[in-house]
């Protein structure tokens, strides 16, 4: 019986030994947004639709991830994007402002196995409304 049970244990290390432990590992991937605004120039009242392209080399970074359109700095609106990484919105227009896209990034997983999409931001649209 202690034969047995020897070789149970000796059999056991040797496994641990040949497979070892799991990999832990952190990944980090950037990501850039771009905002399109259309039209630029617009009556009061009148509809504008932004489209915010969120890209990655890592589709867990902009596939179906939250987008936020800020006017002048203030938050008017989250979109989710789809599968491409775009999101749209539309505005009905009430006066000029900057408007930019805003990817807040995400972290996920627990130490050592940790995922992170770092945050991104567009630059500037200027939409035009007239009166």
């Amino acid at each position: 019986m202690k034969h047995i049970t020897k070789l149970v244990v000796a059999f056991a290390v040797a496994t641990l030994l040949i497979v070892g432990p799991a990999s832990a590992h952190v990944r980090t991937a950037g990501t850039s947004l771009k905002l399109k605004a259309s039209p630029t120039t617009v009556q009061k009242g009148k509809t504008v639709t932004f489209t915010a392209t969120l890209n990655s080399n890592w589709k867990k970074c902009y596939s179906q991830r939250k987008v936020s359109f800020y006017k002048d700095g203030v938050k008017q609106f989250t979109k989710g994007t789809n599968n491409h990484g775009v999101a749209t919105a539309k505005w009905k227009a009430t006066k000029t402002g900057n408007w930019v896209a805003k990817f807040k990034g995400r972290k996920w997983g627990v130490h050592p196995h940790r995922h992170v999409c770092r945050a991104s931001q567009s630059k500037s649209v200027k939409v035009v409304v007239k009166k």
